[in-house]
This record gives structure tokens, sequence and C-alpha cells, in this order.
């Protein structure tokens, strides 16, 4: 072997040993690596110096857990085990939380942290019987050990209906203590209000729920906006009042509660505590579509079908239908199966040659077929125009008609189906489709029959 590839060898040796020594933290003192784990997992409520508090939602478990691992193997400090149950409860491992809980425990740093650690691991455990009451011992723990929030733990731990460990009194009342304490303020308030609002737990009573969700709201919380939004829509609460659930639904919604969103466009869709407005619905009620809603953009679907506060426009229509179709909404597969669908095919399979048929003095084969939606019409279709005599302009095909004479024209560039109008009877007569050239009305396809009248010229008989 010639000491050229001997070298080699040995640096990439070298090379690999650095890397596993720099991935396993061994260029690192002991106290760099404490250090790191408490930065990645400092507790909002553990008054570490130099290092931004973290709720359990804010903890980035990824890069959390192999710092405090590192660190622990090194030393077994008690901080940074408390720090590695912390990394692993916000993973989402909770099982595995448990024992670094009770070692930090055991080596006696902070009490009342470790048991509520413990408190919120076994109820993230699954909420059985057991673990619920392993949540609420160890909860009670924390709190004679002096840890406020840990009420909030417990709120939970025997607040859920149909355990052994149920006490919707003592729930309430371990929630109303939690409430003080600004790290579990808001969601203490939320709990509450949500137990009072709901009759799964067999206290419901919106005067309370109202008179919590306002305390809440004086947290600036733009959530409990929403919620008073719907203890004011529901008619059971003895102060019902549409305009003062649209006027919250209207705030929660225009601070981003996505929740609101649809509830917002229903109100202005059926016109309740407002004037019905159908743009205004639109809006709303698409931006509660692109968040996921299923009625949404069940509604939007028709709104785009109907022409409500919008041009027609089949093809969004059918896309926000397929939408709610693709979340589970039964009255959006029924309206595409048995409307959509089949007229969006009949338009699509529309031949180019029965445009000219009014022309060519023969009855089109469509004159039979009602059709009630738009759909894109082909670029290459040779459209039937009716020129009102009388006027510069070109007018509906379905004015005036005893003036009107049928002419071949071509339509240039991508045209756009927008509208319908209807006879005075129920069938749907033709589409209304806007151009980007100087005809303004038209229509890709026209039910009509020929009929050769002065002059032998053709005039469009309905």
């Amino acid at each position: 072997m010639s000491w050229y590839k001997l070298a080699g060898g040995v640096f990439f040796c070298c090379m690999c040993l650095a890397i596993l020594a720099s991935q396993a933290g061994w260029f690192l003192t002991t106290e760099q690596l404490n250090a790191d784990c408490a930065a990645l997992t400092a507790h909002p409520d553990e008054g570490l110096q130099g290092f931004t508090p973290l709720t359990s939602e804010k903890i980035d478990a990824n890069l959390a857990i192999p710092a405090c691992r590192k660190a622990v193997d090194r030393d077994r400090s008690p901080r940074s085990i408390f720090g590695l149950g912390r990394a692993l409860f916000a993973g989402g491992k909770h099982t595995e939380s448990v024992p670094m809980f009770e070692a930090a425990l055991a080596a006696g740093y902070r009490p009342d942290l470790a048991y509520n650690g413990l408190a919120s691991a076994w109820y993230g455990n699954g909420k059985n019987d057991a673990n619920l009451a392993k949540a609420a011992d160890f909860a009670r723990k924390a709190i004679v050990a002096g840890y406020v929030p840990a009420n909030y733990t417990l709120g939970f731990a025997i607040g859920q209906p149909g355990t052994p460990t149920y006490d919707f009194d003592g729930a309430i009342r371990a929630l109303e203590k939690s409430a003080l304490h600004p790290l579990t303020a808001r969601a203490s308030y939320s709990r509450i209000v949500d137990m009072f609002s709901d009759d799964a737990y067999g206290k419901k009573d919106l005067g309370r729920a109202h008179a919590y969700a306002l305390q809440w709201l004086a947290l600036n919380d733009a959530y409990a906006l929403h919620v008073l939004g719907t203890i004011y829509a529901d008619q059971a609460f003895s102060a019902a009042d549409p305009v003062k659930a649209f006027n919250f639904f209207k705030n929660a919604a225009e601070r981003q509660v996505v929740e609101s969103y649809s509830l917002l466009g229903s109100a202005y869709y059926f016109g309740r505590g407002t004037q019905g407005d159908y743009k205004e619905a639109l809006k709303w009620l698409r931006q509660a579509a692109d968040v996921g809603h299923a009625w949404s953009s069940y509604v939007v679907g028709h709104m785009y079908f109907n022409g409500h506060g919008t041009a027609k426009d089949a093809a969004l229509s059918q896309t926000y239908t397929a939408k709610a179709v693709s979340l589970g909404s039964a009255d959006a597969k029924k309206f595409n199966d048995e409307t959509l669908a089949p007229l969006l095919a009949a338009l699509r399979s529309m031949p180019k040659t029965e445009a000219q048929a009014c022309l060519k003095g023969r009855r089109s084969s469509y004159d039979d077929t009602q059709f009630e939606i738009y759909s894109d019409c082909d670029t290459g279709l040779n459209v039937l125009i009716c020129k009102n005599f009388a006027l510069t302009d070109f007018i509906s095909i379905f004015t005036e008609k005893d003036a009107t004479r049928c002419e071949v024209k071509q339509i240039a560039g991508r045209s756009f189906v927008d509208s319908m109008y209807l006879a005075d009877s129920d069938d749907a007569l033709g589409w209304q489709l806007i151009s980007g050239s100087k005809i303004q009305w038209s229509a890709c396809h026209v039910p009509l029959s020929p009929k050769v009248v002065n002059n032998n010229q053709i005039r469009c008989e309905w």
C-alpha cells in the first residue's frame, strides 16, 4: 500500500471520528450541553436567567430531545433531566417523559414543576380511568407544592364526563383558580365556557358561559369574540341576539379567527343579524372554504352556479363543489352527481356544427335540451348572434326577438360563460357569453328552430 493511500485512509477515518464527536457533543463542555438543553426547554415559571421561557407548544422537540439527551448522558444534571422530560412531552412522547419527571423529582429539582409535569404526562397518556386518577393525584401534589397553574390540569383530569374522577363543580373551582395565573388564564376560561355550553357535561348554563366569556374577552383574546358570537346566536340563550352575534363574528373574523369565517358568511348569506349581502357572504364563505370548511365549500359552489354575489362560473362551481365532496359533504356529492356533472358533460360534448343550425334552416338536435348553467365555450365555436337593427349595440337574443335576425360571428380569444336568462316559462333558453371581442351578447347554444320570414331572412323562433 502506498503512503498516499494510507494517509488518505487515516484522513478519512479522522473526519468520520470528528463528525461523530460533533454529533455526540464531545467537543462541548458539560456546562455548554446543559445550557443548550435549558435554552430549548426553559419553563415559563422556572425562572432561568438568560433563557427565553417556552410553553410546551413552543418547544421544538426535534432539537430539544437530542440536545437534552446529550446533556443527561454527560452528567445527569437534574435540570437537564427535567428539560428532557419537557422535550419528550412536547414531542408527544408522554410515556417516555414520565421517568424523566420522576427522576427530576427524586433529585429534588422543582417539585412543583416536576409534579405538574407528571400530571400532564399521565393526562396526555390517554384519558382512561387509571391515567386520569394519576393525573389528578399529581396535579393536587403540584398545587400543594405551590404551583397554581396545576389547577388547570386538575380541572381537565376531573372534568371528563362518564369517568370515576368526574366532578363538575370541583373542575370549575380548579379552573377558576388556574384562571388567576397568566400562563393558564385564557385556556382556563375557554374550558369553563365549554363546560357550561355543552350538554355533555350535564350542567349547561349559557348565562354563566356568557359571564365567563366576558372575563375571557377582557384578556383581549380574539377567540373569545367568536365564542360570544356562538352564545348570542344560540336560541337557548335567554338574551339571544342575532345582531350581537353577527357583530362578534365580524370582529372575530377580522382578527383572523378562522372559525368565524363560515358563521359570518352564513349571517350575510341568510341575512341573520344584518342585511343580506351575497358579495360579503361569498367573501367570507370562500375564506372558510379555503381553510377546509366543507359546508362553506358546498355553498360557494352553489353561489358560483347560481350567480349569487358574483358572475356565474361553472368551472369555479365545480372546483368548490369537488372540494366539498372531498371534505365529506353528502349534499355537495348529491348536487354534483345529479345536477352539476351531467350539465357540464352535456356542454362539453356539444358539437360545433349545432351553432349553425338556425342559418342552415334545420332544427338543432339540442332544441329540446334544457340547460341551467354555463361553462367554457369552445373558442372555435361559431356562435349565434341576434342583432337588433334599431340599436347600435348587440342585445340579448331573449329580448325583442321579433326585431332580430341570426348572424354567424367568430368569437376571438378564450370566452367565458357568465350568466343565464330564462323565458316566461321554466325553460332555459340559452347562455350569455362574455368575450374579449366587440360582441357583447351571444350564446353558446340556443334551443331554437329556424323560420323563414320576409325576404327569405331567417329569424330565430323560440
